[in-house]
């Protein structure tokens, strides 16, 4: 099963090469094609390593998904599908790495982060919306500040428990890259386009995905 997984990720690493090769020569109609199956190989690395985890694998099956709908980022209605189903995915990921302290996290954890969350997106919503405006801010502020305090789950999970300190910096790193990528994505659809954006975009977002799932599953395998 080990040996499946490391061939899945090497996998994942080609494709990805391979993806930002076209991101770089601005080839869309390659870009789009290979640009799902980076997640795909992912996804199966994470099945094979840690079959038991489904939180993992689920999770990077939904960043695909939201990959293929943010294939038409200008349109919003794609935009918010897949923001939609990365925030899901996210959770799932702090739902898995909660596992990390011990044991479950005390029920009002979960409630005090999300009341935070909701205060933050209310909070940045009259700046936001002049952006992209109407229910794809709101939820765009959920969704970055969800990336934030990830990685401040994952900077506590480093610290807490020694044990799991790679698990824990691995996915601080990966929430970080994540937060690189996903205002490079904000700043070019919403504000100001750029040359070769879908490179920079791409290269901090497979990076992200990478360190998450790599994480998780030494952590919880």
């Amino acid at each position: 099963m080990k040996i499946a997984s490391l061939v899945f990720l090497i996998l994942f690493g080609v494709i990805s090469l391979i993806h930002l090769y076209f991101c770089y020569k601005e080839n869309e109609k390659f870009r789009h094609v290979t640009k799902p199956i980076c997640l795909f190989f992912l996804t199966l690395a994470a099945v094979f390593y840690a079959p038991r985890e489904p939180l993992v694998y689920i999770g990077a099956l939904l960043g695909m998904g939201g990959d293929i709908f943010l294939l038409r980022k200008k349109d919003k209605i794609c935009f918010f599908l897949g923001m939609i189903l990365f925030i899901v995915g996210h959770i799932l990921y702090f739902a898995a790495i909660s596992k990390g302290f011990g044991g479950a996290l005390p029920f009002y954890t979960y409630l005090i982060v999300a009341g935070g969350l909701l205060v933050i997106a209310v909070a940045l919503y009259p700046v936001t919306k002049k952006l992209a405006g109407g229910l794809t801010s709101f939820i765009g502020n959920i969704y970055m500040s969800l990336l934030v305090v990830l990685l401040g789950f994952g900077i506590a999970l480093a610290f807490v428990n020694q044990e799991h300190m790679l698990s824990g910096i691995l996915f601080a790193c990966g929430y970080l890259s994540f937060f690189i990528s996903d205002t490079i994505l904000t700043l070019t659809t919403f504000v100001k386009d750029v040359k070769r954006r879908d490179l920079y975009i791409m290269f901090f977002y497979l990076l992200a995905e990478a360190l998450i799932v790599v994480s998780l599953c030494l952590l919880l395998a």
